[in-house]
């Protein structure tokens, strides 16, 4: 009976491998192989890349900040705008006493001045600093004709500049305006205290 049956039975073929469906698989293994060797070489390179930066890691910012230059380091308000009273001026007694003077001695007094409540922002070459600060040198409103607007804004303040109208007398003001409109390439005529003590009469007629 048994063999009978397997005579009726319809014979069925046995799936054969194609050689296509053989080169499919081999191209496939091979491609899994190629990733795996990729990722191997990738694995090694970064962890290469991870210990040569780590041994030539750049200092704390901390160390970098102190080994910085002075105009770099972080200022505070007082830096940026008033000096101790023991450094703010160079000025005489004489000077202080509100005594004008003239000629070179004028400008070397605004130099010193400069030096101590300006050039912390403006930069000791009047050319500003990180586009807050505005270049003095070739600044029309430094070298106008007439000066007042000047004047007006260091005696008062502008934007971020705080005024000086407590801090320096009328002879210091006209010190440090006069030295900033002839240094660098800058040739404007000075500023008198004159000048100066008639702007705060008009400052104080219009309020």
């Amino acid at each position: 009976m048994q063999s009978l049956f397997s005579v009726l039975q319809p014979a069925v073929a046995r799936p054969q491998a194609t050689p296509k469906l053989v080169t499919k698989t081999v191209t496939k293994t091979r491609w899994q192989i190629l990733h795996v060797v990729i990722l191997r070489v990738v694995y090694v390179a970064s962890i290469f890349l991870l210990t040569a930066c780590i041994g030539t890691a750049p200092p704390p910012i901390a160390a970098r900040v102190q080994q910085a230059p002075a105009l770099v380091q972080p200022l505070t308000l007082a830096d940026l705008y008033w000096a101790r009273a023991d450094e703010r001026t160079s000025a005489t007694d004489s000077e202080r006493e509100g005594e004008e003077i003239s000629g070179t001695a004028l400008i070397e007094q605004g130099a010193r001045l400069y030096t101590v409540n300006c050039a912390p922002c403006h930069q000791r070459n009047g050319e500003g600093m990180l586009n807050r600060f505005p270049a003095l040198n070739h600044n029309a409103l430094v070298t106008a004709s007439s000066p007042q607007p000047l004047m007006r804004t260091v005696l008062y303040g502008r934007g971020l500049m705080p005024g000086f109208t407590s801090t320096l007398t009328d002879p210091e003001l006209a010190a440090v305006l006069s030295y900033i409109r002839q240094a660098w390439s800058n040739a404007a005529s000075p500023i008198t205290a004159t000048d100066l003590r008639q702007v705060r009469s008009e400052s104080v007629a219009t309020r």
